[in-house]
This record gives C-alpha cells, sequence and structure tokens, in this order.
C-alpha cells in the first residue's frame, strides 16, 4: 500500500467556513414566510419550499441539512426536463449520461459517485420517486414530467431513507390526485428534429373520497453526432412513459395511494468519438502531455470515426407499482410504502467509437426489486418528537455480457462472454429522536441496523454457451487444477449500524446554524466483467465502503424576505473506496483506497426587485487519496506515476452557478414575460481513475437561456429557449484503448427548442 502525503485536515476550509458561518447568523430583519407563486407569476420575496428531507413535512430553511429544494416553478424556469439537467442548479454535483448509455446516470456528488452500470455497483446518490428507490443507474437519467418538486440532499444519508446511500439522495415528487378537475397539454419542438408531448389528466372519481390522475409524456430527437462512415445517428431520444395514481380518503385519518408507471425508452444508442494519440516521443509522453488531435481533419469533434455498427441499439423497459397507506393514530402517524419495480436493458453500442475489435459492447439485462417500509412518526411529548420503522428490499439481477466485431450484428459469432447474476436481500431497522434543548436548540439524534447479504454467481463462456474451462496454470489461482470450470459463486454479507447526530439552534427567527455527524456504507460489491477462466476463478467480494462526514451550515434570510444565504462546510472520509476502471483493456473494480473529501458551499437568491430574481451557488472542494491500495503501472497503461499525481474522479475544485430570471408585464397583453439565463461553471476535473490529460474534463461553462409568456390566469404558456447557448464542446466521460487513441463522449452541442402548454 501506498501512503500519500495528506492535507485531509480542515485547515483553512475550516477557519473559512467558520468565519462565513458566523457571519450569516448575524441576526437581520424578521421575515414573513413566501407561499409558491405560480410558476409565470412576478416573485416579490424568496419563495419557501416545504421539504421531505427528515420525513416530515418542514420547511427547507429549517431543516438542519445541506439541500437544494426546487419547486414547479423554478424547474419550469429553469427548463429543468430531464433529471440530470439540475447539474446546473446544485453545487459539487456532477450528473452525465454514463459512458455508452444514454440513459444511465453518472452521479458524483461531493466527489462521491459511481460510473460502473453494471448492477454490482450500487449508486453513492440514491434516487427516489414519491419515496420509492430507483436501485440502478440504468435508466436513472429519465424525463421529468408532472412533477411538483425536487430535493437534492448532500451528504450520507445513513438513518432514515430507505436504501443506505454515502453521498447523497435525489428526491422527485410528483403530483397527486386532487379533487380538483385539472389537466394540461404541453408541446415542443426543436433542434434536432425534436418533438415532445406532455400531458395529464386529473380529478374526482368519488368526489371527497376518490380522485385519479394520468400522465403521459413522448419524446423524440435525432441523433446529434455523425458516423463519418455509415451517416448514422446517435445520442437521439426515443422515449414514451405513462403514470397513473388514485387517491383514496375514506376519512380524515386514513389515505391509501395507488400508482403504476412505465417507460419505454428506445433511444438511439451513444457512442464515443475516437480520438487519435500524438505518440510523439512515445506512449508515456502521448499520455501524459499529447491529449488529442482533431479528427481527420475535421473540426467538429462531435463526430464518430469509422464505426460500422450494423444494428446499435440501447432499449430500457421500465415499470412499477407501488402503494401508500398513511394512518393517523392520535398525533402518530403510521405509513407504509410497498413497491415493486421491474427493468429490462438490451444494449449494443459502440464502446470505443471507432473500427477496432473487440470493443462494441452487448448487454442484455434483467432486473426487478420489491421493498417494503413502514414507519411511524409523532411526538412523544411537548419537547420529543421521533420516527422509526423498517425497511426491505430484494433486487434479483441477470446479465449476460458480450464483446462483439464491430461490423458484427448481435446474432452473429462473437467472442467469448459472461453471464452473472446478483440476488440481494438487505433488511434495516432504524430510530431518529429530536429533543428541544431550549426554545431555539435542538437536539437529533438516531441510528440505522442493517442486515445485508449479496449472492453473486458468474460463469465465462465460449460463444456457443458452453462454460469455458481454466486451461493452464495461473499463479492467481495456486492449487486449482487445469480443467476447472470458469464458474464461481460469492456471497457478501454486511452488518452496519449507522448512527447520526445533529444540532442546530435557531439564532434568530430568520437565521438557523446547525452541526451534524452522519455515518453511511455501501455493501459489499463484485467485478461484473468477467470474460475468462482466471478472471472468474479468481474473483473475490470488494470489502464494503464506509463513509463518515462532518458537516457545519448557516441557513439565513434577509431584507424582509428578499435576499437567501445558505452555507455549509462539510469534510468526509472514506474507508475501502469502491472503485472500476477501464484497465489495460479491461475493466476491473476494487477497493481502490482510503481518501478524504472537504468543502464548502455557498447557495444564494435574491429577489432586487418585484419580478426580478437572481441565484447563485459556489462549490468549493478539495480531496485525495490517504492510501492507494491498486497498482499503478498496471492501471495506468504501463506509465508509473507518482502516488501525487492522482485526483479524485469527477471532483472539479470548483463548481459555480450564476442566473437569474426577470418577469414583467408587456402593455396591451394580459400576461407575463419571463426572461431566464443560467450558467454553470466546472474546473478542470479527471473522468477516469488514471491522471492521463487525456482523460480530463476541460474546464466549462454551460450558458442556457429562454423567455417564456404566461397569460394572467396560467392557463396559457408559450417559450423558446437555447440549452448550452455558447456550443462548449468537453469530455464528459472517456477511455484509453490501447497506446494508439482515446474515446471520448462529448457534452451535447448548441440546441434551441419551442414550445406552447396548455392548462384547463
Amino acid at each position: 500500500m501506498t501512503r500519500v502525503p495528506s492535507h485531509r485536515r480542515l485547515r483553512a476550509t475550516a477557519l473559512g467556513g467558520a468565519a462565513l458561518i458566523a457571519y450569516l447568523a448575524l441576526p437581520s430583519t424578521a421575515l414573513a414566510q413566501t407561499e409558491a407563486p405560480r410558476p409565470g407569476a412576478r416573485v416579490t420575496g424568496v419563495e419557501e419550499i416545504v421539504v421531505t428531507a427528515r420525513r416530515v413535512e418542514e420547511t427547507s430553511q429549517s431543516v438542519p441539512v445541506a439541500i437544494t429544494a426546487l419547486s414547479e416553478g423554478m424547474l419550469e424556469r429553469r427548463d429543468i426536463t430531464r433529471l440530470g439537467d439540475i447539474k446546473n442548479v446544485v453545487p459539487n454535483l456532477i450528473f452525465d449520461a454514463n459512458t455508452a448509455t444514454t440513459n444511465a446516470a453518472r452521479i458524483f456528488l461531493r466527489g462521491l459517485g459511481e460510473d460502473e452500470s453494471f448492477f454490482t455497483a450500487d449508486m453513492p446518490v440514491g434516487i427516489y420517486i414519491d419515496d420509492v428507490y430507483i436501485p440502478r443507474s440504468n435508466g436513472a437519467l429519465f424525463d421529468l414530467y408532472n412533477i411538483q418538486r425536487m430535493e437534492v440532499l448532500r451528504g450520507p444519508q445513513g438513518t432514515l431513507f430507505g436504501r443506505n446511500t454515502t453521498a447523497g439522495a435525489i428526491q422527485v415528487i410528483s403530483k397527486k390526485p386532487s379533487d380538483q378537475f385539472e389537466g394540461s397539454v404541453e408541446l415542443t419542438i426543436g433542434e434536432y428534429e425534436r418533438f415532445d408531448v406532455r400531458a395529464a389528466l386529473g380529478g374526482p372519481i368519488v368526489p371527497g373520497k376518490v380522485a385519479g390522475q394520468v400522465a403521459v409524456l413522448h419524446r423524440e430527437q435525432e441523433g446529434w453526432l455523425t458516423d463519418l462512415a455509415s451517416g448514422q445517428k446517435f445520442n437521439g431520444l426515443d422515449v414514451n412513459a405513462g403514470r397513473a395514481s388514485v387517491l383514496i380518503t375514506p376519512n380524515e385519518k386514513l389515505s391509501v395511494l395507488l400508482s403504476g408507471d412505465y417507460t419505454q425508452d428506445h433511444s438511439p444508442a451513444s457512442t464515443a468519438t475516437a480520438m487519435a494519440l500524438n505518440l510523439a516521443g512515445g506512449t508515456e509522453n502521448a499520455l501524459r502531455q499529447f491529449p488529442r488531435l482533431t479528427l481527420q481533419g475535421n473540426e467538429d469533434v462531435r463526430v464518430t470515426r469509422t464505426s460500422n455498427l450494423v444494428d446499435p441499439r440501447n432499449d430500457t423497459d421500465a415499470w412499477g407499482l407501488s402503494g401508500q397507506i398513511a394512518y393517523e393514530l392520535g398525533d402518530f402517524e403510521i405509513k407504509s410504502i410497498t413497491a415493486h419495480r421491474q427493468m429490462t436493458w438490451d444494449l449494443f453500442t459502440d464502446f470505443d467509437g471507432s473500427n477496432l475489435n473487440p470493443f462494441s459492447l452487448y448487454q442484455d439485462q434483467d432486473q426487478e426489486n420489491t421493498s417494503q417500509e413502514i414507519r411511524f412518526s409523532g411526538p412523544l411529548n411537548d419537547r420529543v418528537s421521533i420516527i422509526g420503522g423498517f425497511f426491505y428490499f430484494n433486487e434479483q439481477n441477470e446479465q449476460i455480457t458480450r464483446f462483439l466485431g464491430q461490423t458484427a450484428p448481435v446474432t452473429s459469432t462473437p467472442f467469448n462472454y459472461s453471464y452473472a447474476t446478483l440476488d440481494t436481500d438487505s433488511y434495516a431497522v432504524f430510530l431518529s429522536g429530536t429533543v428541544d434543548l431550549t426554545a431555539d436548540i435542538r437536539l437529533t439524534a438516531g441510528a440505522r441496523y442493517t442486515w445485508e447479504t449479496k449472492d453473486y454467481y458468474a460463469d465465462a463462456r465460449a460463444p456457443n454457451g458452453t462454460v469455458l474451462t481454466l486451461t493452464a496454470p495461473s499463479p492467481l489461482l495456486p492449487g486449482v487444477p487445469v480443467g476447472t470450470p470458469a464458474r464461481n459463486s460469492l456471497t457478501g454479507e454486511v452488518e452496519e449500524f449507522n448512527p447520526s447526530a445533529s444540532i442546530d439552534w435557531q439564532v434568530t427567527e430568520d437565521a438557523l446554524l446547525y452541526a451534524s455527524i452522519r455515518n453511511g456504507f455501501k455493501g459489499a460489491s463484485f467485478n461484473g466483467r468477467l470474460a475468462n477462466a482466471v478472471a472468474v476463478l479468481s474473483a473475490t467480494p470488494l470489502r464494503p465502503e464506509k463513509v463518515w462526514a462532518y458537516e457545519a451550515g448557516a441557513k439565513t434570510e434577509w431584507l424582509d424576505n428578499r435576499l437567501r444565504v445558505n452555507a455549509a462546510a462539510f469534510y468526509t472520509e472514506v474507508e475501502d473506496w469502491q472503485r472500476a476502471a477501464f484497465v489495460n483493456n479491461n475493466f476491473q473494480r476494487g477497493n481502490q483506497g482510503d481518501i478524504y473529501i472537504q468543502g464548502l458551499e455557498l447557495e444564494t437568491t435574491a429577489v432586487l426587485a418585484e419580478g426580478f430574481e437572481v441565484n447563485g451557488f459556489l462549490g468549493v472542494m478539495d480531496a485525495g487519496y490517504d492510501t492507494i491500495k491498486f497498482g499503478i503501472p498496471q492501471s495506468c497503461n504501463g506509465v508509473n506515476y507518482a502516488p501525487g499525481d492522482f485526483s479524485l474522479v469527477s471532483t472539479p475544485d470548483i463548481t459555480l452557478g450564476i442566473g437569474g430570471n426577470y418577469t414583467f408585464a408587456v402593455p396591451g397583453l394580459p400576461g407575463n414575460v419571463t426572461i431566464t439565463g443560467n450558467g454553470s461553471y466546472k474546473s478542470e476535473n479527471q473522468t477516469a481513475t488514471c491522471p492521463h490529460n487525456a482523460l480530463k474534463q476541460e474546464a466549462n461553462w454551460l450558458v442556457d437561456a429562454n423567455v417564456a409568456y404566461e397569460t394572467d390566469d396560467g392557463r396559457y404558456r408559450l417559450y423558446a429557449g437555447v440549452k448550452n447557448l455558447t456550443d462548449a464542446k468537453f469530455n464528459t466521460g472517456s477511455s484509453i484503448f490501447l497506446p494508439t487513441h482515446v474515446a471520448i463522449y462529448y457534452n451535447p452541442p448548441r440546441m434551441w427548442s419551442a414550445g406552447i402548454r396548455a392548462k384547463f
């Protein structure tokens, strides 16, 4: 193991954070709570949002947790139509499509994340839709429709959330049925033949007792990446989705919400652009100093090189059912959340973006999961309230993974391939209590105890489906005889106790100080990409990843509710960090080391005048290895970097955002016009483990702008906008293949759109 010189103590970060937080806690003018304005109305004060970050309803400013809350109006004004769009409004967040996929989410929050889409890797950032956990990154980069609000919680969620997550959680809360009859239809057109339809209809079925709602989505768009050889289009969209729900309220104490959803995402396959490495001075210099050249003299890098993929595909079909029962028992609420989800994923893509063999990747995955949560919450007396419960989660996965010659369809003779399954059973009990120490100071403490078992099976097979055997002795398999079948069964068992504690002080009516300590874990993991006998027979489980996180923050409002400033300082320690990497043309996964991450976050919103709102955020991070637990030359294509050369993946030193919206009346028109602009910046960061220049994401700005007109009654809205206004180009994920070229997945180009929405 290599010990890296550590500067992980908070030092300047802690001093700067403490000074900022102390300043923000100074008294200011008392504030009046502002209700959520209609999206097209002129704002007069900073919007207050009710959230469920601690599984009970609280205002976002009263929760001692770093949280970015987005109401329906905020989502609309900022043109957030896909889940990944939130990367432009949240500090220290990286959110892109995973390499070789269209809808698999690659999320890093406060430096912790996962870019392995195989089911052996759990997501450190949990995604929840209406309290139901979405376990896989595949299909998690979805379109948004009929949404009430979103919440992004930063830091481990190891006590109150159903599936323990080490980096944070994203909650998507959809609109619920009501006794008011209402509906909407929205049409959007745009560049690359974009055409979207969003529609919703809801109202009473039995007035006062039963209400229903249906929402649908259709989205299609031609791919923006063109194959120079075949003319095929990649990275487009073809999505159909629907959600239906029924709310039953037989009396004031009982409510039952039944929901179902279905998504068919058959978007064109995603592929990379192959860029040649300048080999002058040898491979090492090419990797270190000369990252990329222009593509065959073509200045537009958003093209593939010479991919001859015959039948690319990226087909995801997913559906789910859930039932929520809430019952008031005196001052307590008892809630049951039952859910079942299934997904199939059929992927065939050119992983490297060139005509090299054998880097066309085929994956055929079947996944299903069932979860059951029962929780209770309420006051024990005037000073103590509690929330606790039980959570069960079962997941089953099965997948075939093949590498094929690039010109071959899936049905032709492939290379050797792998077959893998994973069954997960997880049980947890949790309890958290809040005590009012004084009228202004609260202490919260809680814990979750988890029992989790993962049973993993893998084998390696010949093209005809027969299981391979060990053909020669291997130093990795002492005592294993030649002829042993290439199959392996592994079990990872975890029992984890995860405590948390926080204290908050309502210094004034409009200033909250808090400090917290939280613990989380990510269970046992496995290398899911094993295609030869030695790799299968020598595989072992990865150790669980364990996280301790410390945070101090302030939430303040000023100037009679016209200015909001929130700040947080955090420090995170991670033991046995789990990471996937593409090493010497093979996929590997392991415990890469022990790491630290520390940083500051600042979020602010100001209403400068009626209808004129500006907002911004700043995220600063410092991160690195305490201990490296992998072989550097073997992992970096033979280049022997010094330990100090390494930085963590997707952990930019700075993330920055600035934006605003101005709403004004136009004489002679019965409504308001809103102009919105947003810009977000991320400093240079690595997209892969090894610090090759060819694998870096350049520092980049993304700028979006739009204009909308909405009638006074909110019934009609016309809008037009542009994403990536400056047509910025940068690397969102990359891999080195052999010593000759790098495959780069670029961000989407500049795109315009326009649309109309009608409500009734």
